[in-house]
């Protein structure tokens, strides 16, 4: 009997909406310790699909930032 995987591809936000216009906008930015957190929205298909994102970052002890959390959602409203 031979079994069927059932693991799907994880989709990234490039298959959902497209090509992201390069328009991003900050909403917060805060910083505390080795913590960096910045929320806010960008857009793609020319402007008419806004989408908001919520990003926490972390600096490691050698120096570096490691990328913790990535979060982003469609905005109900629409837009234009």
């Amino acid at each position: 009997m031979s079994r069927r995987s059932t693991r799907t591809r994880a989709r990234g936000i490039r298959d959902v909406a497209g090509k992201i216009d390069l328009d991003f906008k900050y909403i917060r930015v805060r910083g505390s310790g080795k913590f960096v957190s910045l929320t806010g929205y960008f857009t793609t298909q020319s402007g008419h699909v806004r989408m908001s994102y919520a990003d926490l970052y972390e600096r490691q002890p050698d120096g570096s930032v490691l990328l913790a959390v990535n979060d982003f959602g469609f905005r109900e409203q629409a837009v234009g």
